[in-house]
């Protein structure tokens, strides 16, 4: 695939705008505690260059979370139900870690436009389609599991993990 030239010229100095991302983000921005439900699009949209943040201990159902052209993200300890992540624009050297979620869906993540050089790391996350194919497995994921969450109750919406989740051992 053939990237554009302009978005090759920009994603050749996104190193740089890493450092600058926190200039104005110089804090970080927690984003947790949300149950998010829709019937479609980005429950979480961290999008033009959102850097910096926090994101976890949320419940998005039918929707997921989305990265977007952004540095230093940490995402953790998030449910996804019925959506996986996204990755758009992922920059070199973005920093972004995914870990410690458990994600309940066909497809675990979705990536467009991502840089070869994108630091974006997968660890410790649990994956589960109820026994069927998961697609959509990052390539490097390190330490994570395919493996039935566990919920107290998925029938009636209770998604709380039950003391026998294998997503506690992660």
């Amino acid at each position: 695939m053939r990237i554009p030239q302009t978005l090759y010229v920009f994603a050749e100095y996104s190193f740089f705008c890493g450092a600058f991302a926190e200039l104005d983000a110089y804090k970080t921005t927690v984003v947790r505690h949300n149950r998010v439900h829709a019937s479609h699009a980005f429950g979480l949209d961290f999008d033009d260059g959102t850097s910096n943040y926090d994101i976890y201990n949320n419940l998005c159902i039918v929707v997921g979370i989305k990265l977007r052209d952004g540095f230093d993200r940490r995402v953790h300890n998030n449910l996804l139900i019925g959506s996986g992540f996204e990755l758009h624009m992922s920059f070199e050297q973005n920093n972004d870690l995914i870990y410690s979620n458990v994600v309940y869906f066909n497809k675990a993540y979705n990536q467009l436009c991502v840089s070869p050089k994108a630091t974006t790391v997968f660890s410790h996350n649990l994956y589960w389609n109820g026994g069927e194919e998961i697609i959509g497995l990052p390539e490097q994921d390190f330490g994570s599991v395919i493996a039935d969450p566990c919920f107290v109750d998925l029938e009636n919406n209770d998604f709380r993990l039950s003391d026998i989740s294998p997503a506690l051992k992660l």
